[in-house]
């Protein structure tokens, strides 16, 4: 079994792309959807995302043992069959999780990354669970538990990027791109081989 990550590219309220990312670590997806929407956020249109990042508005996506064209109703298909659905919205400038596009009023309600107070961790621990045995309290067993521990904002090492992605939207459109861009390929082993690839032809087309 493998957790089911998905990433899906939206411009227009329309999906252009999407991206599979079994058993992926939360941060990696974080810099993954990150970068995918750095490269094309300049994209106004689902035909000029396809021709920017795959030099054609024709793609097929390979799903053992059969082959998908990229119409929005495949790719609306494979994105239904996603545990996680990510979801890059290159018009309205944000990230978050969501089967589909969502209107502003629905965005709006959702937490900004960029705003929060406090910085969520998870962590694992070992939890012992008694009982009363001949009048004694015993172990019965030890089961693992997840503890939620809240930490000041600033404390970013061991924060946890789920929590940005799986309760919050995370803006992007004011971000400084080319600074954004540039910390991005200095963690090229967080990314997928493709995105990793878009950095660096993107730099080597850049001038010195």
């Amino acid at each position: 079994m493998s957790d089911r990550y998905t990433i899906s590219v939206y411009v227009g309220g329309r999906i252009a792309d999407i991206g599979y990312y079994p058993n992926w670590d939360p941060r990696s997806l974080f810099f993954e959807a990150l970068a995918t929407a750095m490269l094309f956020c300049d994209c106004e249109s689902r035909e000029e995302y396809l021709e920017k990042r795959f030099g054609t508005r024709n793609v097929v996506y390979s799903v053992e043992p059969e082959t998908l064209p990229n119409t929005e109703e495949n790719l609306k298909l494979l994105e239904s069959c996603s545990e996680w659905p990510y979801l890059v919205d290159l018009t309205a400038k944000q990230i978050y999780m969501s089967c589909d596009a969502l209107p502003p009023d629905e965005l709006a309600k959702l937490p900004s990354a960029l705003e929060l107070d406090m910085v969520v961790k998870r962590r694992h621990r070992t939890r012992a669970v008694y009982c009363e045995k001949n009048g004694r309290r015993v172990v019965r067993e030890f089961i693992d538990v997840i503890e939620v521990v809240r930490t000041p904002k600033h404390v970013q090492p061991g924060m946890d990027y789920s929590v940005f992605l799986d309760h919050c939207r995370i803006p992007f459109g004011e971000l400084d791109r080319t600074a954004v861009l540039e910390a991005l390929a200095g963690l090229e082993g967080a990314l997928s081989k493709e995105t990793a690839a878009l950095l660096r032809e993107r730099y080597e087309k850049s001038p010195a």
